[in-house]
């Protein structure tokens, strides 16, 4: 994901493209968190002995993403949300997508990618207008993800 200049004072550069290969936005954001993995292990009772139990690995499930303090250059993220809202209500198809946050360390070398599969938009708050003080794009986006894995 090649650096963009409005993007540098944030740490966490988020690239997110639709299933069918659109483009839909490159943001950065200030913080991020809900990167989880969860393994609900499976526990059995062996036969007469009451003394232990034996866990062997079940489902797993993932948490949901909370982006805050964004800002993108262009209008595709909001556009991605009212689409996925509008195939909700139209009984379409839901636009869900693969999202990239590459974490970058303070000298903004890249330190770590992590890869979210399946992710819808559920929730979106904007920035507080104030005429005084710029306002942020996005104060904050939570998103949901069906798996993710670090590369």
């Amino acid at each position: 994901m090649p650096q963009q200049p409005l993007l540098t004072a944030f740490n966490f550069l988020v690239e997110t493209v639709i299933h069918d290969g659109n483009w839909v936005c490159r943001a950065g954001f200030s913080e991020c968190d809900g990167l989880e993995i969860t393994m609900d292990p499976r526990t059995i009772r062996e036969g007469g002995n009451n003394a232990r139990a034996i866990h062997l690995p079940g489902p797993i499930s993932y948490g949901q993403l909370t982006l805050r303090r964004g800002l993108s250059e262009d209008d595709e993220l909001w556009n991605w949300f009212e689409a996925a809202h509008n195939s909700v209500t139209r009984k379409k198809r839901q636009l869900r997508a693969d999202t990239t946050i590459l974490v970058q360390s303070p000298d903004r070398a890249k330190s770590a990618t992590f890869v979210l599969l399946g992710v819808t938009p559920v929730g979106m708050k904007g920035p507080a207008l104030d005429a005084v003080h710029g306002g942020v794009a996005v104060e904050e986006l939570r998103l949901a993800y069906e798996m993710m894995y670090r590369r």
